[in-house]
């Protein structure tokens, strides 16, 4: 008996598994204005003004160091994009879960700010995984933006 619902456990997960790879991601609901968009709570990150880090350089420069460093990481992938605001896919190793960041970079008169919302879709507490993401791309950004 007990065999029986170790596998009936084992197939429930693989099968949720799957369906979290392969559930498709509709850009209508997951590409979000970091600016406007609700703040994911447990379930993620959200930094907007006054929060949102910025940087000495024009908001193209600063997205595309940022693209930069978000395309370094492994299992993702670009959702949509509009200018400088893309939504990426960022999938967990084992079970492929998707988390989704939005990111948005804006110029006034003397600098870039870079606004970020970062949620996962399945579950109800990211356990700080997407801010530690962000932490570690936004440390890659100032690095790649040093670089020149």
């Amino acid at each position: 008996m007990l065999m029986k619902a170790v596998v009936l456990a084992l197939v429930i997960m693989a099968l949720f598994s799957l369906y979290a790879r392969l559930a498709p991601s509709d850009p209508a609901r997951w590409h979000v204005d970091p600016m406007t968009a609700d703040d994911p709570g447990a379930s993620g990150v959200r930094w907007v003004p006054p929060e949102a880090p910025t940087f000495k350089a024009s908001a193209e420069e600063v997205f595309a160091a940022f693209e930069t460093a978000v395309m370094e990481a492994p299992r993702v992938t670009e959702l949509a994009r509009d200018g400088t605001w893309a939504t990426f896919i960022f999938r967990s190793q084992v079970f492929g879960f998707p988390d989704y960041l939005s990111v948005k970079a804006t110029k006034d008169s003397f600098e870039t700010t870079l606004s970020v919302t970062s949620r996962l879709r399945f579950g109800a507490s990211d356990v700080g995984v997407n801010r530690k993401r962000l932490e570690r791309l936004l440390a890659r950004t100032e690095e790649l933006l040093a670089e020149g």
